[in-house]
């Protein structure tokens, strides 16, 4: 620990010890790096598209990285919502917590508690805070979701097909549509766990520890034996674009 972080320690007083009951942190945290670990395999190993025809295989594969393209988003949301809380709790007290600073939303928390607890913030143009941006539009938008309606079947007598010019036109529209929002939805996932990774690696340059948050520096993450090459090599990857945004060896 360096003698600036040692020295807003002993004037915030930052815990570096706690006790805490029914905390779920760390198994959402659990929930979503499981799901994101998933997520990468079938990334890895991904069914072709057919030129033509319908392939069930690819089908089956895509509904899977939707259940856990959601539950990574949904767990990594949840996961920092519960450690923000829980960090604020600890540090500036329960009542603080639940009565001050609960109705801020989970960008506005990570940007403020922080700053409460040890006088400095995550940097506002930071990649943890990038992502956190991008986590809260994709976790808002899956909460209030809403399908659309997709263009039926519309006889026209004169038609061989039995579709108009202009249903066929909507429908290439609309599947134009879903593959703008399938691309979308894989940009999102791809905030969702590395987000967590980042907060936690700033959180842990600026107060000392990571919180209640998993720790993924190398010094502090321990041996996880179950976690594959893919996500070992993501963590990794954060811990560089951490070290490149901050400036450290």
């Amino acid at each position: 620990m360096d003698d600036f972080t040692a020295v807003f320690e002993k004037t915030f007083h930052v815990q570096k010890t706690w006790a805490r009951a029914g905390t779920l942190t760390r198994v959402f945290a659990e929930m979503a790096e499981e799901a994101y670990g998933a997520y990468l395999r079938e990334m890895k190993n991904r069914i072709p598209e057919p030129c033509d025809g319908y392939s069930v295989e690819r089908v089956e594969q895509d509904e899977l990285m939707t259940k856990l393209g959601i539950n990574s988003i949904v767990f990594t949301a949840m996961a920092l919502e519960a450690g923000i809380f829980e960090l604020a709790a600890i540090n500036l007290g329960d009542a603080t917590a639940t009565d001050d600073l609960d109705k801020l939303d989970l960008n506005s928390k990570w940007s403020v508690i922080p700053q409460l607890v040890c006088g400095r913030g995550l940097v506002k143009t930071g990649p943890a805070l990038n992502n956190l941006s991008t986590l809260i539009k994709a976790r808002n938008q899956l909460v209030h979701y809403k399908s659309k309606p997709f263009p039926g079947y519309q006889p026209d007598p004169e038609s061989p097909s039995g579709w108009t010019e202009q249903s066929m036109m909507e429908v290439e529209k609309s599947l134009k549509e879903i593959e703008a929002d399938s691309t979308k939805f894989a940009s999102y996932v791809q905030a969702s766990f590395p987000t967590l990774v980042l907060v936690s690696l700033e959180l842990e340059a600026l107060i000392g520890n990571t919180g209640p948050l998993p720790g993924f520096n190398k010094k502090n993450m321990g041996s996880n034996t179950s976690r594959s090459s893919l996500l070992s090599n993501l963590i990794g990857d954060c811990r560089a674009k951490h070290r490149k945004y901050h400036g450290t060896p």
